[in-house]
């Protein structure tokens, strides 16, 4: 973006959404005990070495899985403001995930129940 341009809203909204999900509580979904992604793991940490980070911070920040008894979770959301995205090459098998740039219904239910709105 140059100076003077105005932003991309949707690349604005999505870590807002993302990080204010974390400060009320929520985690990745990708690492929810029932996400059942298949991970190809060695292109998943080939692309993310590019950006920076380390075998170990991938395999936290990726791999690792919540356990049931840590958290409280819905059924597994591919639309949640909550995943990142997953692009054909990282998976073995199943679909992709894009950028996730609102709130999706399940990430609304959950928030509502966790937070006991009507």
């Amino acid at each position: 973006m140059s100076i003077g341009a105005a932003p991309d809203l949707e690349h604005i909204r999505r870590p807002i959404l993302h990080e204010f999900g974390h400060a009320l509580g929520c985690i990745h979904e990708h690492q929810s005990p029932v996400a059942s992604i298949q991970w190809n793991e060695p292109v998943v940490i080939r692309a993310h070495a590019l950006g920076g980070w380390d075998e170990a911070t991938v395999r936290h920040n990726i791999f690792g899985k919540y356990t049931q008894s840590k958290i409280t979770n819905s059924t597994f959301d591919p639309l949640s403001i909550m995943i990142y995205p997953i692009p054909a090459d990282f998976i073995i098998s199943g679909n992709p995930v894009g950028w996730n740039t609102q709130l999706s219904n399940l990430d609304r239910t959950f928030m509502r129940r966790a937070y006991s709105i009507a």
